[in-house]
């Protein structure tokens, strides 16, 4: 059911398992190609860490995008899940925060329209960035982003207005597919300097707090 509150929507399933069956999903490494449920064809996709959202990509013919709802509620995400297989070191406060962190950036890829990004990010177009860069588009956003994630960063930049100031993100994941690392950069103030850092949102990796491009 759609209302103009909610354009999306609303799938439900009894859980992930029928609804991977049911719209035929294909495993493609960090995502699934389904049917899409409006137009029938196989051309749309759901990214492993965001079970709750698929889009159909045929943007010109169809491009439905749809929340999907399950009637089984799990303990425990499965991103959460990988978390603790690949990095066992890590504290459940911080598994949590990366969880959390994980699912927030997948969102605000999805639903997060942004002027700042309608001709693209740096020297890459838009079609290039589209799914891979996030607008936050608030410093307020962006300091309750370094709140949650602070049992990560060993640090607390939410009151650190020359960080909350960057708020165009651009996620980066390791070979197992779980967040590495994340590139902030500012359209609320392009003359910060430097222009874009990278900040490591996974402690168990051997490497400084933050470094700068």
């Amino acid at each position: 059911m759609m209302s103009k509150l909610n354009p999306y929507k609303k799938l439900v399933f009894q859980n992930i398992e029928n609804a991977l069956s049911d719209l035929h999903a294909e495993d493609k490494g960090r995502y699934f190609i389904c049917n899409c449920p409006e137009c029938n064809q196989h051309e749309a996709f759901m990214y492993k860490n965001n079970k709750h959202f698929i889009q159909c990509n045929r943007e010109n013919h169809c491009g439905s995008r749809m929340i999907l709802e399950f009637h089984e509620k799990g303990d425990m995400s499965v991103y959460e899940q990988e978390i603790e297989k690949h990095y066992p070191d890590l504290t459940t406060e911080q598994r949590q925060a990366l969880d959390w962190s994980n699912r927030v950036f997948s969102y605000a890829k999805n639903y997060f329209k942004s002027e700042a990004l309608d001709n693209g990010y740096r020297d890459l177009s838009k079609q290039t960035t589209r799914g891979f860069v996030a607008d936050l588009q608030d410093e307020a956003i962006v300091q309750h982003v370094f709140q949650k994630a602070e049992p990560l960063l060993n640090k607390d930049y939410s009151n650190n207005s020359w960080m909350c100031k960057r708020n165009l993100i651009f996620p980066l994941y390791g070979e197992d597919h779980t967040l590495d690392r994340v590139l902030l950069r500012s359209s609320i103030d392009e003359n910060l300097d430097p222009k874009e850092i990278q900040l490591i949102f996974n402690p168990s990796k051997e490497t400084r707090d933050f470094f700068i491009a």
